[in-house]
């Protein structure tokens, strides 16, 4: 029966083996969700490495539209829900470098947007006050970079004791003498 809805649905009978402990799934890397995520997010280095943005910046949005929410958000396994964790962080680091390459594209209030998106939801990343730091100086907004010094700056004392890290402070004295290079 289970081989029969396969075949329902296009996928061949031989996906599935069965075994004295059960059933394996047999399922080529290319028609796994996660797999073509992480081939399109590696495309996306390659092409930015390469100085094509644009193209960089199409091949993420392309990987992100895969997603549909939080990995496995209904499975209440430790093992499971450490995996999807995972899963949910290497998500995190292709916004964030969407992010980086709109900067790079110019795009910088969809930057911003973004940025601001991914430090509410992890305020302590250092990276992300830098990106966002990046993304306001590019849209000729420096104060309003400048505050993202200091928000961070309240963050990171307030949760966790320690003052900004060397980037950090090295971005917000090169938007104070006006030298920033937008790299992020």
């Amino acid at each position: 029966m289970i081989r029969t809805a396969f075949e329902e649905v296009g996928v061949g009978r031989e996906i599935l083996a069965s075994h004295a402990l059960g059933y394996q799934l047999h399922v080529p890397a290319g028609r796994v969700d996660v797999s073509v995520f992480r081939d399109m997010v590696r495309e996306s280095k390659e092409q930015g490495q390469a100085g094509r943005y644009r193209e960089a910046s199409d091949r993420l949005d392309e990987a992100l539209a895969l997603w549909k929410g939080q990995a496995l958000a209904n499975i209440t396994s430790a093992r499971l829900r450490a995996r999807a964790d995972g899963l949910d962080r290497e998500r995190l680091a292709a916004l964030e470098q969407r992010a980086r390459l709109d900067i790079k594209l110019g795009r910088n209030e969809e930057a911003i947007a973004r940025l601001s998106g991914l430090i509410a939801g992890d305020p302590l990343r250092e990276d992300l006050y830098v990106a966002l730091m990046h993304a306001y100086y590019g849209a000729d907004r420096q104060a309003d970079a400048l505050n993202v010094f200091h928000q961070a700056k309240r963050t990171l004392m307030d949760e966790i004791g320690i003052m900004p890290g060397r980037r950090l402070r090295e971005t917000m004295q090169s938007i104070l003498a006006q030298q920033l290079q937008i790299a992020a």
